[in-house]
């Protein structure tokens, strides 16, 4: 427990004491009355340990039914009181589990850490580090940070909370262009609100691959679509975000264009056939680079 006192020790008795005495229990010198729970178990409240101790902070702490004479002797370890420094990370993300270590000073193997009152794994990496596995599934709307709390006993935790932020996922609202050839490296513009240039670093095309995530503002990123081996629709998320979808087509490949010449004032209509044409909206024939609009046809002439 901590060096202050305090912390709420349990005591086992090898025999119950008759119920009309009362107990007393001693933590090295100091004796205080101790509160039957049940049977052979009886409560103590560390007082606090005001001389210096060994290395370990180990004391004796022992029972008494008259304050003279003493059984059921084990030892208690006085802590100092952990200081704590700064999290990494110090922001968490919605939905999912990570490991976050608290960096500070006085960390022992029986510490451990909770969230929002909850107990969650721990790891003892050192006297400086403590590692907390933090989940969070779900935020009221108001809440941006949650209370993560260490105790040197895994029971007695720090009155001073930690805050850990978490980041909720960022929201796609439209993809534009939302189809594009497997052949890849369409630009995409990504709109929706949320996004983040520190965890929304890549751009995910379901099995088929990611690429680099340009961000431009909270409410826009953008990215090449990677190569494909198949065509078909692909969930599109940015870093954990919501998810939308992206289609990939056939590169489509012209065979022939009718006819083949034009006089220079333009206005024929040209007629192009070959393979893997899309009905789609704003299909383009590229002249000379500038743009026209299209007809289509058939898939295949």
């Amino acid at each position: 427990g901590s060096l202050e006192g305090g912390t709420l020790v349990t005591v086992t008795l090898e025999e119950e004491a008759p119920s009309a005495v009362q107990l007393f229990c001693q933590f090295d010198q100091t004796v205080i009355p101790a509160t039957r729970v049940k049977g052979n178990q009886v409560d103590c409240i560390s007082p606090p340990m005001e001389r210096q101790l060994g290395p370990t902070g180990a004391v004796n702490l022992s029972v008494s039914m008259n304050k003279v004479e003493f059984f059921s002797h084990v030892e208690f370890r006085y802590l100092p009181t952990p200081l704590i420094s700064w999290l990494n990370p110090s922001t968490i993300s919605l939905g999912q589990s990570e490991w976050v270590t608290v960096h500070g000073s006085g960390f022992d193997q029986a510490s451990a850490c909770q969230l929002q009152g909850v107990p969650v794994p721990s790891t003892f990496v050192s006297a400086l580090e403590l590692k907390c596995l933090c989940t969070v599934q779900a935020l009221s709307a108001e809440a941006t940070s949650l209370r993560l709390e260490i105790a040197l006993n895994g029971k007695d935790f720090l009155p001073a909370a930690i805050p850990l932020r978490v980041r909720t996922s960022a929201s796609i609202a439209a993809v534009v262009p939302r189809l594009g050839p497997m052949s890849g490296s369409s630009e995409i513009s990504v709109l929706g609100s949320g996004f983040d240039p520190t965890y929304d670093r890549n751009c995910f095309f379901g099995s088929t691959g990611s690429s680099p995530a340009l961000f431009v503002t909270p409410s826009l990123v953008t990215c090449l679509s990677p190569s494909s081996s198949s065509a078909g629709a692909v969930e599109l998320t940015v870093g954990n975000s919501t998810a939308t979808s992206y289609t990939y087509y056939k590169d489509p490949s012209v065979a022939a264009v009718l006819p083949s010449v034009s006089s220079l004032s333009g206005g024929i209509k040209v007629l192009m056939t070959g393979t893997n044409f899309l009905v789609a909206p704003f299909q383009r024939c590229r002249w000379m680079m500038k743009m026209s609009q299209s007809e289509y046809y058939t898939d295949l002439f």
